[in-house]
């Protein structure tokens, strides 16, 4: 999956619910960063262990792409902080994508999900209802196939319906 990135900082947002392929897009997005000679630094949330490692590695993050998976579950902790001032500091290299279960898009209202959504920009994975579209204010194409990688990009308003590959 290529997403050409614009001139100032992109923000994308990645969701949808367990099993959906959310890991694997973000490995494709990581792929086609470095392919193009972009620093990347991919956090885990689910990695508890490792979250001072990753701080410290965000402090000293130039510019390049910060991949976060399970961002629900960095919610109100000082990783997220780091990597909120990290993207947010004027500086128009830096790009973020975020990746949450869908049951949270639209109900976490601080943080690393709605800052990722305010460009609404994204990729919507197995959606099951039309409103699982509404954090992107679009309403999201259903009746597909149920299977890892399978749904939407979302890009100023339009879906376009998307099969992420698996990056090796």
């Amino acid at each position: 999956m290529a997403i050409p990135l614009p001139r100032e900082g992109l923000r994308i947002a990645v969701a949808g619910p367990p099993r959906s392929g959310r890991t694997s897009t973000l490995r494709a997005l990581e792929a086609s960063a470095r392919a193009n000679g972009l620093e990347v630094v991919r956090i885990s949330g689910s990695a508890r262990d490792q979250w001072s490692h990753y701080e410290d590695v965000i402090g000293q993050q130039g510019d390049g792409l910060v991949l976060v998976d399970d961002a629900e579950m960095l919610l109100d902790s000082s990783l997220e902080e780091a990597t909120l001032r990290w993207a947010a500091d004027g500086n128009m290299h830096r790009h973020l994508v975020v990746a949450a279960d869908v049951s949270d898009t639209g109900t976490i209202y601080r943080g690393l999900i709605p800052a990722a959504l305010r460009q609404k920009c994204g990729v919507l994975l197995n959606a099951a209802t039309a409103q699982e579209g509404s954090p992107w204010g679009v309403a999201a194409p259903v009746g597909d196939l149920r299977c890892p990688g399978r749904g939407s990009m979302i890009l100023g308003g339009t879906c376009t319906r998307v099969q992420v590959y698996a990056a090796s």
